[in-house]
């Protein structure tokens, strides 16, 4: 990152910001399903559900959703805001389906005595803005919502009922999209924040340590977890220092608090090296060498197929790299730059991973920058 270019610093900081965020709204996640949802040891009752079903339910579509808003992923009101959107809906839907075994009953005698909405008592209840979360609710997430159940991507009603009814459906469909956003992006998989053990949801003690527990739990190996990062967020700090070069307001309450990364991640020398060489792990984790993707679609569209001179010209400097370090061993000692050479087998096929791997990204990009161009073009 010292030596990075200003996109990738920025690129990160972006990612940062957005985690950071996310840390927030999720630690007042816990608070807020305590106080909606039943614990499951306290319901007699038989449902098709589970309180930890909903759990994962409700953060997988904030996620996606977070994913969806230009210029919100780092804004903590917005966000906070659409969590509450979600909670307000996934309520609607369960109570409609005569789930309400789910629902804690305080909360519900609570609604009822005040005669509030969901999205109002969560409001007045945990620092919200009502008049922004329903101005957000009308203009934002419905209509968001309402496009993703065209596209089949959440099956409801027209009457956006019946979305727990598909729930495994939804789900698998949500999870699906968001990994796919995701790695377009290059973005931290933020469903890491979803526990595997509902009871400590319900357990407040557990609150203060919600996001030192995520370094102790046991996760895919195919979720990218930067443990320490997370361990290095300062909740506190994120609410305190507001970034004023990239102030956003808020709709209606003027309302802003944009969170940069350099407030919750400090960078040293050792944890810069350290931050690097995890993003490079990331980056090999998958060879795109041998994925069929769109680049791949892209080539045979072309005039000529480019993907064989592609591959030789690879072999061609991955060879010329053996052969120069062969030289400077023979040249120079076994014993120069010893680091490099040991593994040089092994560091040709990192190069070509992170060759293809730009490549890719390059010819995508451009590709959706100049849409009108014919494909036949590009060899």
């Amino acid at each position: 990152m010292i030596n990075g270019s200003r996109r990738l610093a920025d690129h990160v900081n972006r990612i940062q910001s957005s985690l950071a965020v996310s840390t927030v709204v999720y630690k007042k996640y816990l608070p807020i399903f305590r106080r909606v949802f039943a614990s499951p040891n306290s319901s007699k009752q038989s449902v098709p559900l589970n309180a930890a079903q909903i759990f994962e339910f409700v953060w997988i579509i904030f996620v996606t959703f977070k994913k969806q808003f230009a210029g919100v992923g780092d804004d903590l009101m917005n966000c906070f805001h659409l969590l509450l959107c979600v909670v307000d809906l996934i309520y609607s839907d369960i109570r409609d389906a005569n789930l309400s075994a789910l629902f804690n009953q305080e909360f519900v005698q609570e609604l009822e005595r005040r005669n509030e909405s969901v999205l109002e008592n969560l409001c007045s209840t945990f620092e919200g803005v009502s008049l922004d979360a329903k101005h957000f609710r009308a203009h934002w997430f419905i209509p968001k919502l309402r496009l993703m159940i065209d596209q089949q991507i959440i099956l409801a009603n027209a009457d956006l009922t019946c979305i727990v009814d598909n729930l495994e459906i939804n789900r698998r469909n949500l999870n699906k999209f968001y990994e796919e956003a995701m790695v377009k992006k290059c973005e931290i998989d933020e469903r890491m924040f979803i526990t595997p053990n509902i009871d400590m949801v319900f357990n407040e003690a557990c609150d203060m340590s919600a996001i030192t527990m995520l370094r102790r739990s046991n996760l895919d190996s195919s979720w990218a977890v930067d443990a320490e990062l997370l361990l290095r967020m300062s909740t506190q700090a994120c609410l305190e220092k507001i970034n004023g070069q990239r102030n956003q307001q808020t709709p209606l309450s003027a309302k802003s608090y944009v969170i940069s990364g350099e407030q919750f991640c400090p960078i040293t020398p050792i944890g810069a090296a350290t931050h690097k060489a995890q993003k490079m792990l990331e980056l090999l984790r998958v060879d795109y060498r041998h994925i069929d993707t769109d680049f791949d679609r892209l080539l045979t569209h072309c005039r000529d197929n480019p993907k064989l001179f592609i591959n030789d010209r690879v072999r061609h400097f991955g060879e010329r790299l053996e052969n120069k370090v062969e030289e400077e061993k023979t040249s120079r000692g076994a014993q120069f730059d010893e680091g490099f050479t040991t593994m040089i087998k092994q560091r040709r096929e990192n190069v070509e991973v992170l060759f293809h791997r730009f490549l890719q990204r390059v010819v995508l990009s451009d590709q959706e920058k100049n849409a009108h161009f014919d494909s036949a073009y590009i060899s």
